[in-house]
């Protein structure tokens, strides 16, 4: 049987890792989008640039159109739990699984 993930914890340097991602790719083409980012930094550098991270770091970014009113947090977290567009799933599980215990995330409105 397996076992339930435990509780994840909030960080607010990966919060800020982020949000980082967030602003580099608000001046960036779609097309150009990707690892590392145009800056040059990647999730670690992001992360270690607002603490220290030791353990595995998945960042998953996603844009949400929720209409009008903008995205939510509720329309973030469905989008990943159900992963459309995600062919391997990796955010849900990463959610699910025991491997991650700590998170981070920017919600930013256009």
């Amino acid at each position: 049987m397996a076992t339930p993930p435990g509780a994840i914890k909030w960080s607010e340097g990966l919060a800020l890792a982020s949000n980082d991602l967030y602003t580099v790719w608000a001046g960036t083409p779609a097309e150009e989008y990707g690892s590392p980012a145009v800056d040059g930094s990647t999730t670690v550098s992001r992360a270690q640039s607002h603490g220290t991270y030791t353990d595995v770091i998945l960042e998953y970014s996603i844009w949400v159109d929720a209409g009008t009113e903008g995205p939510t947090a509720n329309d973030a977290l469905t989008s990943i739990l159900i992963g459309d567009g995600d062919a391997d799933t990796e955010a849900r599980n990463a959610i699910l699984s025991s491997t991650y215990t700590t998170m981070g995330a920017t919600i930013q409105r256009e």
